[in-house]
C-alpha cells in the first residue's frame, strides 16, 4: 500500500513491470538464438508501452521502431547463425556466471531507478550573465 500511495501505481504499471521483467529473464535464459531474439522484440515493444504509460508518445514510437528494427537483425543472423549454434552454446557463460550477471545488472538498475526517484524537482538554471550586467543592458536597449 505504501507503494501505491507514494507513486500511484494501478495494475496497469504493475503489469507493465512484471512483463517487462519477464521478457527480460526470457531474454537471459532461452537457450536457443531465435527465441531471444523474438523475446527481445517483446521486450522492445514493452519498453514502449513503458514510455506511453510515461507520456513520452514519441519516445514510444522511437522505441518500438528500435526494437522492430533491431529485432529483424537478430532474426536474420540467428538464421545465418543456426549451423554454428550448438559450438556457440558450449562457449557460453556458465550458470553461476550468468546468474552473477543477472544480479549486477538488477544492481545496477535500481541503483539508477533510486537515484532517479530520490531526486528532488528539477532545479531552475541560473541567468548566465550576473544580475547587474543585464541590468545594465537593459538600461542600455532603453536609451536607444
Amino acid at each position: 500500500m505504501v507503494l501505491r500511495r507514494m507513486t500511484g501505481l494501478g495494475f496497469i504499471e504493475l503489469g507493465l513491470i512484471m512483463w517487462v521483467l519477464v521478457a527480460a529473464i526470457w531474454i537471459h535464459v532461452a537457450r536457443a538464438t531465435f527465441a531471444a531474439a523474438v523475446g527481445f522484440i517483446a521486450f522492445g515493444l514493452l519498453l514502449g508501452l513503458v514510455w506511453v504509460r510515461l507520456g513520452a508518445v514519441g519516445v514510444a514510437l522511437t522505441q518500438a521502431a528500435m526494437a522492430v528494427v533491431t529485432g529483424v537483425l537478430l532474426l536474420s543472423a540467428a538464421a545465418r547463425m543456426r549451423a554454428g549454434e550448438e559450438a556457440a552454446v558450449l562457449e557460453r557463460p556458465g550458470p553461476a556466471m550468468r546468474s552473477l550477471i543477472a544480479v549486477l545488472c538488477i544492481a545496477v538498475s535500481m541503483t539508477v531507478a533510486l537515484a532517479m526517484l530520490l531526486e528532488g524537482p528539477p532545479r531552475q538554471s541560473p541567468s548566465p550573465l550576473p544580475a547587474d550586467m543585464s541590468t545594465a543592458q537593459d538600461a542600455k536597449r532603453a536609451e536607444r
